[in-house]
């Protein structure tokens, strides 16, 4: 059992650590005023370290683009009892480097699926400086905590809740003070009740797909899917998000999500630096 104290120190790691909190002006959904109630929040987390260069970053952000202008696709998005989903895509790279969300999109029917595909088409023309974050080291861990700020700061209600990570490489050792490590991030996911899933390319390592497994993944059902090189990632994200998004049908009571405002804002600084969040490895289930 993990003490309520340990789950307050460990989720309080993603929602009050300095430098990791989205703005309110990234996270806020255009199309509602008020919160809605969606079968399942998505965020896409693409890859773009120095591993991955501007054609391999577009591939990535095109093949997202096509994928929500899927039929079947959006089929499967208006399976669910709420017939809606939320969704984000985040660029992010190196932990020193900043993080590039998109808007939240409330998709439910062709048009707002192509609001949302049209967004991630503009950052695939560099829309905001996108290339200028392409490069650095693999933050995956420091990624995964800003992606569950950019979760806890959207309100809609929601059963499910997922990141999606992709990318070609292992985590890097963080260079910059203060950032937060793959194995603290995946526990706060675990936590919070975020499933975690990962899209791993192999093109630069063959064995990623397993990392993916030991490492990042967290959730009942969670998976990896694996693609062998970049030009099979627009059908991988497709099959990704028909996986997903199957599971609308299932519903289920929102979960929310807990915020807490105790912890002294150095006591973290301290654990994650120590990396002292506590990590509980029989709650893992990967598929």
């Amino acid at each position: 059992m993990v003490s309520c104290g340990k789950t307050i120190l460990a989720l309080a790691l993603i929602f009050v650590l300095s430098g990791h909190s989205a703005t309110r002006a990234q996270i806020t959904n255009s199309q509602t005023a008020r919160p809605q109630t969606v079968d399942v929040k998505i965020i896409l987390a693409v890859d773009a370290s120095g591993s991955i260069n501007r054609t391999e970053l577009r591939l990535q952000l095109d093949g997202i683009a096509a994928a929500f202008r899927d039929k079947d696709v959006l089929r499967a998005i208006v399976s669910g009892p709420h017939r809606r989903i939320s969704t984000a895509m985040l660029i992010w790279s190196d932990a020193a480097y900043r993080k590039i969300p998109t808007k939240w999109h409330i998709v439910h029917n062709r048009s707002t699926a192509e609001n949302f595909a049209s967004e991630v088409e503009d950052f695939a023309n560099d829309f905001g400086g996108v290339f200028s974050v392409v490069g650095g080291g693999t933050g995956i861990g420091d990624a995964l905590a800003y992606a569950l700020n950019m979760m806890a700061d959207n309100k809609a209600f929601a059963a499910r809740r997922v990141i999606d990570v992709s990318g070609d490489g292992v985590e890097t050792p963080p260079w910059s003070k203060g950032a937060v490590e793959l194995p603290q991030a995946r526990e706060a996911a675990r936590l919070s009740g975020v499933m975690v899933n990962g899209l791993a390319i192999l093109n630069d390592n063959p064995n990623l797909d397993h990392y993916y497994r030991r490492n990042l993944i967290v959730g009942r059902g969670s998976f990896v899917m694996k693609v062998a090189q970049l030009n099979d990632y627009g059908d991988a994200i497709r099959k990704k998000l028909l996986r997903e998004l199957q599971s609308n049908v299932i519903g289920g009571a929102p979960v929310p999500v807990p915020v807490p405002s105790a912890v002294p804002h150095r006591q973290i600084h301290r654990l994650a630096q120590a990396g002292r969040v506590p990590v509980d490895t029989n709650d893992y289930y990967i598929d």
